[in-house]
């Protein structure tokens, strides 16, 4: 007899067994799914990736939300068949690879659509039409094999895991937009609640529902259907529980459809950016994904019960793959009209409609490559058991749920031999042809389609001459004048419309007296842009005019409307990509992406509808249109960084090519050689002015390498040095150290630094908060690296060598000529009287900073105790406070304390797109922002000689 004991241990053990057994199950289907669904992983990590890492994204939300609904709403349409799509496809690779062992449980359908497109689809076999078998072979004298019989194996088993996990598929898409939605509303959410923990925890609840429903659906699903077979064993109908089970979750899946087309109407035209449309954005992502899960659990069963007329046809395999093919080519049509709009200066959607446009036709296509392929190979083995008698004909007619008119356009049994033989032509056919287009394109490498137009020689002759500069600027500085220099970090347009506002500012608070003691302007990509187009505006808006400073505003305002992130995403994945890729190189010559936005730019800056830039030089153009229009105006350094290490500098004042030096290890873009003699003159070859300023702004990836003929390539100013200081100490050795020196000791130079990046005021919290805390070093626990993750974290940075140089001014400013008062004796005062004056004027972007951007920019958790004590106040929590008081300043300058749900501005990212309340963002920082007014009044005394 066995004891309790021993029984429970037997239990026990058992309990232990089948939980092992689900284990090896669960990873057993999974690695079952991911065979047959890589493809659909990889697309949802790149997007996954695509809206983690890219801050442009939240922005193009925002303005969603705020302005364009019409875009809104095309988003939800594309996620909504996307994650259909995205979670369709697998299932003809898990049947036709074999997966689960179940390449013979269906038949294999190929539709013939408008006379040539093939559709394929399949319908599971009858149960008394299903027959598995294990083939033997022997050989015969000749060495050939021949089939000998075959045998029934074991009954066939859905993989019910499988199925979940294909299912979850599209369920991530969902949770992908719905991360995506609270990343973009965080900072106003750390607003509006304090703190962002109530908001991450409430949010589980988007995440898990969903999945929690698809699992209890397909729990349900199965054991309505397992007792409805075991009902017809002895009915002639579904069981009373079946029908009701389908009745109901069809109407439900009308109710739901209902419900987020409601809701997503709602959302798209309320217009309001505030918690109210972060919870809207939220509940509608959360019905939408209810609707799929019904969707894909009862699409089977649409024209059985409670069936619509439209609707049910997509109950029909052929209609359904169909729509996904209806669904491409109108998402095709969009992105053939976005090129277009690009070259023709039409309205476009917002770019995140465009980026899943792309991203859709590249999954569809790629998907349908790989269906083709699979699905080839099951037809060809069907065929072979068509021959040995193994498929009958009216079975497989019969399993197709097709009338006899329309299985017509089904390629019929008896000739899908020499369908697959045709097929398998085709496709060696196209893959060579694929094959030789890339190494013909490889090899005739010649392009034209980033080519800068540089090849018919100009006359360049009014330009403006170092020494007249010299003159004029020597004449600003006298009497004590300041004389300034002006560098502008990099950030795309976030970086450009900063830079513009912010010099619009000083311009106002200073009565224009800023730009007449400024030397220069140099910068790197978006800020080297704004102190371009702020030069362009000046000219267009010179001293003297009425209202100067409002109108250069409105004009800013309506560049930063300008949708550049559209065009660059329609013409990266579109007609550049396509040039460059099918032997076009040569076509619509140097019209590329970047040659439209400055076309664009050009046209808002100075009020034209043209779709050609200007070939007028940079020189020329600088000084007949904006240093002649004001009588003075700063040299213009436009900075890029070339592909072998060497920099390239534009710059608007002509000097002597014995003054090579002048900017160390760099190309004069401005003054490109040879010359040509011709009739008694000089003419050469030119960049012109919008396209020289262009070459500044080339981030890998979104836009492209500029080519200059016999030059190279040049890629953007960031690459070497993001903040443009390298060129402004450049120029301050020239005007300090050359034979036509104007700086003297007694000088009084002022380094303006324009900054708008995250880390950069990072650092400078950082820095205030030990000042503030006489703490010397802030010890951190840090995240580990690996190698790879560690070099490229580094080469990415941009910061290096901005950070050197602007410490560099630092010390300049530290060790140079101090204030008389300052000094001890008579020699103090003689070795005083040597050195230079140089003051350091950084100009931040201030935003809010919590303690995990922090704690991702040093790399890792902030530690210790405030003096070293132990039983004292840890330094994390210390920071913690402090960030919140910084924060409060910022949502007092920026928002309205008394309504914290509704929102007027957003912070800037690092985007080529501005939403409406962004602008009220810079707007506000101006106006109310106390290091602005603390800059501005320090400016205002070194002008007015009060130092």
């Amino acid at each position: 007899m066995e004891t309790d004991q021993e029984n429970q241990e037997k239990k026990s053990q058992s309990r232990l067994v089948k939980l092992g057994n689900v284990v090896y199950e669960f990873f057993a289907s999974f690695n079952k799914f991911r065979r047959a669904s890589f493809l659909s992983i990889i697309i949802l990590a790149i997007i996954f990736l695509l809206v983690k890492a890219l801050d442009q994204a939240y922005t193009l939300l925002v303005d969603m939300v705020e302005s364009a609904p019409g875009s809104l709403i095309l988003c939800y349409i594309i996620i909504s068949v996307f994650a259909l799509v995205i979670s369709h496809y697998p299932i003809y690779i898990y049947y036709a690879k074999d997966i689960n062992d179940s390449k013979d449980e269906n038949y294999w359908y190929a539709h013939v659509w408008l006379g040539i497109y093939k559709i394929f689809t399949f319908s599971k076999k009858p149960e008394k039409e299903v027959i598995k078998r294990q083939k033997t072979e022997e050989i015969n004298e000749s060495g050939t094999s021949k089939l000998i019989g075959s045998k029934r194996k074991k009954e066939y088993k859905p993989d019910y895991f499988a199925k979940f996990f294909r299912y979850s598929l599209g369920l991530c898409i969902f949770s992908i937009w719905t991360y995506y939605i609270f990343k973009t509303y965080e900072p106003k959410l750390l607003f509006a609640f304090g703190d962002i923990n109530i908001i991450l925890w409430s949010n589980l609840f988007f995440y898990i529902i969903p999945f929690l429903v698809i699992i209890y659906m397909l729990i349900k699903k199965n054991k309505v259907e397992k007792a409805n077979k075991k009902y017809r064993e002895t009915h002639d109908k579904d069981s009373p529980a079946y029908e009701k089970f389908y009745t109901n979750g069809i109407v439900f899946f009308y109710i739901i459809t209902l419900l987020s087309i409601v809701v997503l109407l709602i959302t798209a035209f309320s217009g309001n950016f505030n918690t109210a449309s972060y919870f809207l954005l939220q509940s509608l992502t959360l019905f939408l994904s209810l609707t799929y899960i019904y969707f894909r659990l009862f699409r089977s069963k649409l024209y059985d019960y409670a069936s619509i007329p439209v609707l049910k046809r997509i109950e029909v395999n052929f209609n359904y793959v169909v729509f996904f093919f209806i669904v491409a080519v109108l998402i095709f049509g969009l992105i053939l009209y976005s090129n277009i709009a690009v070259a023709y200066d039409l309205p476009l959607v917002n770019a995140m409609v465009i980026l899943l446009g792309y991203i859709y036709i590249i999954y569809y296509g790629l998907a349908c490559v790989l269906k083709y392929l699979f699905v080839i190979q099951a037809i060809k083995r069907q065929y072979s058991a068509y021959k040995c008698g193994e498929i009958e004909e009216q079975p497989y007619r019969d399993a197709s749920g097709l009338k006899e008119s329309k299985f017509a356009r089904i390629i019929p049994l008896t000739a899908q031999g020499q369908f697959v033989a045709t097929g398998q032509k085709k496709t060696t056919f196209y893959l060579v042809a694929i094959i030789a287009i890339i190494i013909c394109s490889m090899i005739w490498r010649e392009s034209t389609v980033h080519e800068l137009d540089t090849r018919v020689p100009h006359m360049d002759n009014d330009v403006l001459h170092m020494r007249t500069y010299l003159d004029s600027l020597e004449k600003r500085i006298q009497n004590d004048k300041p004389l300034i220099f002006v560098a502008s970090h990099g950030g795309a347009v976030k970086a450009n419309i900063w830079t513009m506002k912010l010099l619009n500012h000083l311009q106002k608070e200073t009565k224009g007296e800023f730009l007449d003691q400024t030397a220069s302007f140099s910068g790197a990509s978006g800020g080297m842009m704004g102190l371009s187009m702020y030069a362009v505006l000046s000219g267009q808006f010179p001293k003297n005019s009425i209202n100067r400073f409002e109108n250069i505003d409105g004009r800013i305002n309506t560049v930063a409307r300008k949708n550049y992130a559209s065009m660059d995403i329609s013409y990266t994945l579109g007609w550049d990509f396509i040039r460059k890729a099918i032997l076009l190189k040569q076509m619509s010559q140097h019209k590329d992406r970047a040659y439209y936005s400055m076309v664009a730019y050009q046209n808002l800056l100075e009020d034209k509808n043209g779709r050609t830039l200007i070939d007028e030089s940079f020189q020329g153009y600088w000084k007949k249109n904006i240093f002649d229009k004001n009588e003075y105006f700063p040299a213009l350094l436009v900075n890029t960084s070339k592909t072998n290490g060497r920099r390239g500098v534009f710059s608007s004042v002509r000097y002597d090519q014995t003054e090579r030096d002048l900017f160390l290890n760099a190309d004069n873009l401005a003054q490109l050689e040879p010359i040509f003699p011709e009739n008694g003159d000089e003419k050469r070859s030119v960049v012109s002015f919008y396209q020289a300023v262009s070459c500044t702004n080339r981030f890998p990836g979104f836009s492209p390498a500029a080519k200059i003929k016999g030059y190279g390539h040049f890629i953007d100013a960031g690459a070497i040095d993001n903040s443009g200081l390298l060129t402004s100490l450049d120029w301050y050795d020239f005007l300090k150290n050359s034979k036509d020196f104007i700086i003297q000791p007694e000088t009084n130079v002022i380094f303006v630094e324009i900054i708008n990046g995250k880390s950069n005021y990072i650092k400078y919290l950082l820095e205030k908060f030990k000042d503030t805390t006489q703490i010397d070093f802030i010890t951190f626990d840090e995240k580990e690296q690996g190698n790879l993750s560690a070099v490229i974290s580094a080469g990415a940075n941009l910061d290096k060598n901005p950070d050197y140089f602007s410490d560099l001014i630092k010390r300049l400013e530290k060790r140079g000529r101090k204030p008389e008062s300052e000094l001890k004796d008579s020699l103090a005062s003689a070795i005083n009287s040597k050195k230079y004056r140089v003051k350091h004027v950084p100009i931040y972007l201030p935003r809010v900073i919590t303690i995990t951007d922090v704690e991702v920019f040093v790399g890792g958790e902030i530690e210790g105790f405030i003096n070293d004590d132990p039983n004292g106040i840890k330094v994390r929590d210390s920071l913690v406070n402090f960030l919140k008081v910084e924060n409060k300043q910022i949502f007092s300058m920026t928002e309205d304390a008394n309504n914290k749900h509704h929102w007027k501005t957003y912070e800037p990212t690092l985007a080529r797109h501005l939403s409406k309340s962004t602008l009220n963002y810079y707007d506000s920082i101006l106006k109310n922002s106390k290091f602005i007014k603390n800059d501005v009044e320090f400016l205002n005394k070194q002008l007015k000689n009060n130092n």
